[in-house]
């Protein structure tokens, strides 16, 4: 249970660390949920598709790096990983 379930950067620091647990459902669960709260959040665009790398599903994670430089343009971890 989170204490503050509206806080956008804690959601997507428990999917980290659910990502890093190989717990990746539980994971992109957690980066919805930030998405859903706060739709631009560069940071968890990338980090979901960070998951969906990490299950194969390349395709999507290459939409969801797509997604966060359309919010942040210059946000470098995000070309990183889309390269």
């Amino acid at each position: 249970m989170l204490v503050k379930p509206d806080y956008v950067e804690a959601l997507n620091n428990r999917g980290n660390a659910l990502k890093n647990s190989q717990r990746h459902e539980e994971a992109l669960a957690s980066f919805e949920r930030a998405l859903t709260l706060k739709p631009d959040y560069a940071e968890a665009h990338s980090n979901y598709g960070n998951v969906l790398k990490a299950q194969g599903w390349l395709d999507d994670a290459i939409v969801s790096y797509r997604k966060a430089l359309s919010f942040k343009p210059g946000y470098a971890e995000a070309h990183n990983n889309l390269g």
